[in-house]
């Protein structure tokens, strides 16, 4: 015989798949997180984008990931989690506006603390909060300037969440 399950409640909302699903797609992945007791996370595995983050200081880790449900474009506080290590990070997802004309979505994740070549490694890209929308930069000094302003409001984030 089937057994009835209680929805799960959250401070007074049912928590549905749906409405997780509406949160993740309008950035609120704070809440998200919340409700599903956890981050919404990714997986995937890292593959080469073009190196163009080296050049200015910040690395990152491009995400190829087979999941449809992605944050709306602009840049999150994330942890990484590779080989089970969780790393803070942040993510941009979006189409690159300072450096990039082509209009193709990446995912990628500067993580802090960390320079080695990840590529073909699974990692799982974990939504901490979002911090900004994407916007195109005058140039690449201004772009590394936001770029470490994200990460210290990310690291500031992160020490708060004992991360």
């Amino acid at each position: 015989r089937e057994e009835k399950i209680d929805p799960v409640r959250y401070k007074d909302f049912v928590v549905s798949s749906t409405r997780i699903r509406r949160l993740v797609g309008e950035g609120r992945v704070d809440e998200a997180a919340a409700l599903l007791g956890h981050q919404y996370c990714l997986d995937g595995f890292v593959v080469e984008g073009d190196r163009r983050g080296r050049t200015i200081g910040f690395p990152t880790a491009n995400l190829h990931t087979g999941n449809e449900l992605v944050p709306p474009h602009g840049v999150y506080a994330t942890t990484m989690t590779i080989n089970g290590i969780v790393r803070p990070s942040v993510t941009n997802i979006g189409v690159r506006p300072t450096v990039d004309t082509s209009g193709k979505t990446t995912i990628e994740t500067h993580i802090f603390n960390l320079d080695v070549d990840l590529y073909g490694t699974p990692v799982r890209v974990g939504f901490v909060q979002r911090l900004r929308d994407e916007r195109p930069f005058d140039s690449l000094d201004a772009l590394r300037t936001q770029i470490a302003a994200d990460c210290g409001r990310a690291r500031v984030l992160f020490d708060r969440l004992s991360l």
